[in-house]
């Protein structure tokens, strides 16, 4: 018999707001990874300096500047949409009786960033 407690809940909503993080991070990860750049300083720039609307990281020049006056098409559209697709699976996850999943010890996004933080003077 299964039992559940207060605590596997909250250890449920952690975990939760760790996939939803994570999400958030992987396409400017993935971004940076395509163009060969490390992602921790994107994402250390970005949480630095990108406060204003219109706003982000250009992987070209390296900086923070207005994504569509420096030519970056729709950048929005893209994290909209894979968020909206990560919901939706995990929606379906969530109606689910039973997964079977292949585990691999992947580290998460967040836990790379922590790890060289300090190695990249930040």
């Amino acid at each position: 018999l299964f039992r559940t407690t207060i605590d596997d809940y909250a250890n449920d909503e952690l975990l939760g707001k760790e996939i939803v993080i994570n999400s958030l991070y992987a396409p400017i990860t993935q971004i940076c990874l395509n163009a060969d750049k490390n992602p921790g300083e994107a994402i250390y720039q970005i949480e630095k300096d990108c406060d204003q609307e219109g706003f982000g990281y250009n992987v070209i020049t390296n900086k923070i500047e207005h994504l569509i006056d420096a030519g970056v098409i729709d950048p929005k559209k893209v994290a909209r949409v894979a968020l909206e697709n990560a919901a939706s699976i995990v929606g379906s996850l969530l109606t689910t009786e039973c997964v079977i999943i292949k585990e691999e010890k992947v580290p998460l996004i967040s836990q790379k960033y922590e790890e060289n933080k300090d190695r990249l003077g930040h």
